[in-house]
């Protein structure tokens, strides 16, 4: 016999027990096959079978279920009304995969649903490779372009993987290599493109307006190395920064360069009026590379 899970889940009126795979100690859930049987054509099939009578009172059937007390209960928690239970929440993207795998077990259409949704509400802006591989997994087309795409605004850190193991057990390595490739070329479009804008600016009217190095002369004799070389420097290091990271939404507006007050109070404004027709650019450039599915 195992122990009777929490609320709502140890009601005496129960007519099923489903216990949990946990050994040495599972889990008893008491619930109610109509519940279940409305949630789940799995079950609804399952109940028509006799099931041995094995709890201590004897009078309940109990079904020996293969996953876990944390599947069950979440599993569970999505069948039960909202006015009993709190829609479960899921914490990380394993816990995903874990009660996908027990819906798509249980035939539990509706549940899918909305654990596919909640893999890109929760997950999608801060582990996108999980997703990635997540999705992969299941042949989620949208969703795995939704990944790749939001991987390409994180940076890759040496200390820290950009998903979880387990995630990444659910891919090859093949097609890990063609999501950093994706970004590479990714990468390279956007640096080619701050390079063209660079290019522009320096010889024509751009499309934001006057060029940040027209019409100002720098008045300080010394500790300032003028607009001309500012210019010049931010959009190397621009370059640079979207190679690195091509998705990023913000360009880094520090001095590359020494530059006196006057300088930067005539610069900045162009520079940010810039920085938006700039990142727009990058982003029509960036669509443009061929998507990775």
């Amino acid at each position: 016999m195992g122990a009777t899970a929490k609320p709502p889940f140890d009601n005496p009126d129960a007519d099923i027990i489903l216990r949990s795979s946990d050994q040495p100690h599972p889990t008893d859930f008491r619930v109610f096959k109509f519940l279940l049987s409305l949630a789940s054509p799995f079950f609804a099939a399952a109940f028509t079978l006799p099931q041995p009578l094995v709890d201590s009172s004897g009078d309940v059937p109990v079904m020996e279920m293969e996953e876990n007390a944390k599947t069950l209960r979440t599993i569970l928690g999505f069948c039960y009304p909202i006015s009993v239970h709190p829609l479960p929440r899921l914490t990380t993207p394993e816990d995903v995969r874990a009660i996908f795998q027990a819906a798509e077990k249980f035939e539990m259409k509706g549940i899918q649903n909305h654990i596919r949704e909640a893999l890109v509400d929760e997950f999608l802006e801060d582990k996108p490779v999980s997703v990635f591989a997540i999705a992969c997994h299941y042949g989620w087309k949208e969703v795995v372009d939704q990944a790749a795409y939001r991987f390409l605004a994180l940076p890759i850190l040496v200390d820290s993987p950009p998903a979880d193991e387990s995630s990444l057990d659910l891919i090859s390595a093949a097609t890990y290599t063609r999501l950093l490739r994706y970004r590479k070329e990714c990468g390279e479009a956007a640096k080619s493109e701050v390079i063209r804008l660079a290019e522009v600016g320096a010889t024509s009217t751009a499309p934001w307006g006057e060029k940040p190095t027209t019409s100002h002369v720098c008045l300080k004799k010394s500790g300032c190395d003028g607009v001309g070389n500012w210019w010049a420097l931010w959009m190397l290091r621009s370059a640079e920064a979207f190679m690195d990271i091509p998705g990023r939404s913000k360009i880094d507006l520090e001095a590359p360069s020494p530059i006196c007050r006057d300088c930067k109070r005539y610069l900045m404004p162009k520079v940010r009026k810039y920085e938006a027709v700039m990142l727009g650019c990058i982003r029509k450039k960036i669509s443009a590379v061929i998507a990775y599915t």
